[in-house]
Formats: structure tokens, C-alpha cells, sequence
């Protein structure tokens, strides 16, 4: 699974806009007010809400290098024309292509939560499996014992990709039909936006987890050597018997999976950037700083 923004505009709400072709919708959630804002760039949104003047804005301050700062830049040199499209593109396609991703996995998550609670940890007919070369296959009577469940795969919504055959599939078009998108609209007119899809395991096991604790005395102190500290050759050092105790994880994930995922069902706590920022208060330590929309 992968875990979202928590700022005022989710990325996959800009994303969902994106392939509804409603540019507009996309700029306004992209320049919503959010926590973090430099005073700098709160003025500039502000006067763009109140003027819907990209160039008035921009004289409120120096903008950062935000995004947000980018699309006012290419609402300057196609706004007057309500070149929407173009004046996206002042954010790196990079960004843009995360906006689109994100509503997909969104999708993926849903399903993927809905078919464990209602299906459990098993194939059931009409799954989708991945054999050892790379190809789909649907689960059958016949074969359904040749599988488990981490050969269950499930689509990344798309244009081009096989939907389970079971009720899964149904719940696929229920979830883009509310978002009023299909298969088919994933193939938008900009192709920087098209979405073919793809596939995603169910499950994944991790193979190669270990632990150790760690003690300490001070909060604030540094547990960990960073890459510069090993180029360096810079050690750390812990107190054996410190009073507080931490537990170092260590472990590998294929592509497409995330690690907080993977920690919030081993420590079965939230692991989003508001629990972390809550947690972080609560030690009187500083502040994490949410990323540049």
C-alpha cells in the first residue's frame, strides 16, 4: 500500500482532476492555502484567490521554489489565455506524472483492503495470479490449488489491463464510475496523463526483516549512522544501559512497496506525517516540514 498527503489538497484529489481533464480543478486544489506555507508564499495564494491574478500575486513576496511557485509562473504565461494545460506544465512532469500515480494507487488500496477483509488471505476464483514468466492468468476450479495468496496480483487501474473476473472486478468500475472515470477515460487526451495500468502483488512477505534494540539516554541524540557518517568514518555510540530503548529494523522491498506501510503493520501504529508531526510535539522536538505541493 501506499500512504497519501495529509495537506489541504491529497495528491490524489489533484490527480483525480487530472484525468478528468478539469485543469482548472487542479490548479485550485495545487494552490490551496496549506500548513507550511512560508509568509512569502501565503500572500501570493492569497492574493491569487482574491484577484485570480497570477502576476498581482507574484508581487507579494518572493516565492519559494514550490510548485505551487511554478504553476503561478506558467499561470503568467498562459492564464491570460486559459492555457491551462500549458501552464501545468511549469511543474516538472516528474510531479505531475505522482499527481495521476497517486490516484490510482488510491484505487488499488481500496480494493486491496476490500478484497482481504471480504476474501481473506486465499485465492478465490476469478483472481488474478503472475506465474514465474511474468504473464496474468485467472483463477479457476481447476487451478485454483496450484496458488496462494502472494501469487494474487491486482490491477493498477488503466486503459490496458485485465480485470479480476470475480466480484473485485465489480468493485474496479463501481470506484472510477463514483469518480465519474472508467477504463477507458484513463487513456486521456494528454498523454502525460494516460494511465495503461499494471499489476501489484496482494501481499508481500518480508523475507529478510531483522531487529535489534538499541538503548539510550538522550531523545535527541542519534542513533543511527547516516551515509555520510559510514563515508566519513564517523561512529555512533550507545550506552548499554541507557534508559530508553529503540529497536532498529532493517529490511528490503521490491518496487512498488513502501516501507511506512511495512512498519505501521509491524508496530500496528499510524505512520502518516500527521501522527508523526503529533508524535514529534509530543517530545518537544522538532517540527517535520511537509513536502512542496
Amino acid at each position: 500500500m501506499q500512504r497519501f498527503g495529509t495537506a489541504a489538497a491529497p495528491t490524489h484529489a489533484i490527480g483525480k482532476c487530472l484525468l478528468l481533464e478539469d485543469w482548472l480543478g487542479a490548479i485550485e486544489l495545487i494552490l490551496q492555502p496549506r500548513k507550511g506555507d512560508s509568509d512569502a508564499m501565503a500572500a501570493i495564494k492569497r492574493e491569487w484567490w482574491e484577484s485570480r491574478d497570477p502576476v498581482a500575486a507574484l508581487t507579494k513576496g518572493s516565492p519559494d521554489k514550490s510548485l505551487a511557485a511554478l504553476l503561478l509562473q506558467g499561470l503568467v504565461k498562459h492564464g491570460a489565455w486559459k492555457d491551462y494545460v500549458n501552464a501545468l506544465h511549469f511543474i516538472p512532469r516528474g510531479n505531475r506524472l505522482m499527481y495521476v500515480h497517486s490516484y490510482q494507487s488510491r484505487i488499488w488500496n481500496s480494493i486491496a483492503s476490500r478484497r482481504v477483509k471480504e476474501f481473506g488471505l486465499k485465492p478465490v476464483e476469478g483472481d488474478l495470479v503472475m506465474n514465474n514468466d511474468k504473464e496474468v492468468l485467472c483463477v479457476t476450479a481447476d487451478n485454483i490449488g496450484n496458488y496462494s495468496v502472494e501469487d494474487i496480483v491486482l490491477p493498477l487501474p488503466g486503459h490496458s489491463v485485465t480485470y479480476p473476473s470475480n466480484e473485485v472486478g465489480k468493485w474496479y468500475m463501481e470506484l472510477l464510475e463514483q469518480d465519474k472515470l472508467s477504463s477507458e477515460k484513463l487513456r486521456c487526451r494528454v498523454k502525460d496523463y494516460s494511465l495503461s495500468g499494471g499489476y501489484r502483488p496482494l501481499l508481500i512477505k518480508l523475507n529478510d526483516a531483522t531487529w535489534s534494540p538499541v538503548h539510550y539516554d538522550e531523545i535527541k541524540v542519534q542513533l543511527l549512522q547516516t551515509d555520510k557518517d559510514k563515508l566519513e568514518g564517523t561512529s555512533i555510540s550507545h550506552s548499554p544501559s541507557g534508559a530508553y530503548k529503540a529497536a532498529v529494523v532493517k529490511f528490503s522491498l521490491p518496487s512498488g512497496c513502501y516501507a511506512t506501510m511495512a512498519l505501521r503493520e509491524l508496530l500496528k501504529k499510524d505512520t502518516s506525517w500527521v501522527a508523526q508531526q503529533n508524535y514529534m510535539q509530543e517530545l518537544d522536538l522538532p517540527g517535520l516540514s511537509p513536502k512542496h505541493q
